[in-house]
């Protein structure tokens, strides 16, 4: 019989090591997303640069509809109203960010910029507190402190 103590460390190691390779994938596509837009925002207006990006969102939806699209058609069919809502306030949101996204990134760095918006997970962690009504652990909160902590270092 195992020590409690190792079970503990064997479910850790596996739920981190399940979400570090595709949290470290994110972070590379989503850093080499930044650069690219970045020397694209010194060729092109933000304007025109941000409709681009959206209508290549939208034609890789249109391909990513076509190839899930049993199952769409199967889960459209349990959709209720709160949710679609929420949704809707989701996407105007990430809309207006992503104005403000190309808009800054053609006069500041994109190290600056970068990191700035990396405070998404203090805004996410506060916001999950408020609203869902999600925990934070004493840890949790340290490494909030410490983000914003680092951000007066980098201004």
């Amino acid at each position: 019989m195992q020590p409690k103590g190792n079970k503990f460390k064997k479910e850790f190691i596996v739920m981190v090591s399940a979400a570090f390779g595709p949290a470290l994938a994110i972070a590379v596509m989503s850093a080499l997303q930044m650069v690219a837009q970045k020397h694209v925002a010194h060729k092109l207006s933000h304007k025109t640069a941000f409709v681009i990006a959206a209508l290549g969102y939208f034609i890789l939806t249109l391909f990513y509809i076509g190839y899930h699209r049993e199952f769409l058609q199967k889960d459209l069919q349990n959709i209720v109203v709160p949710v679609v809502l929420v949704l809707l306030l989701s996407i105007v949101l990430g809309f207006f960010a992503n104005i403000l996204f190309f808009s800054i990134l053609k006069h500041d760095q994109i190290s600056v910029v970068s990191a700035l918006t990396s405070t998404v997970p203090v805004f996410v962690a506060g916001f999950s507190f408020l609203v869902l009504r999600e925990s934070l652990s004493y840890k949790q909160i340290a490494g909030i402190a410490s983000v914003v902590g680092g951000l007066v270092l980098l201004s």
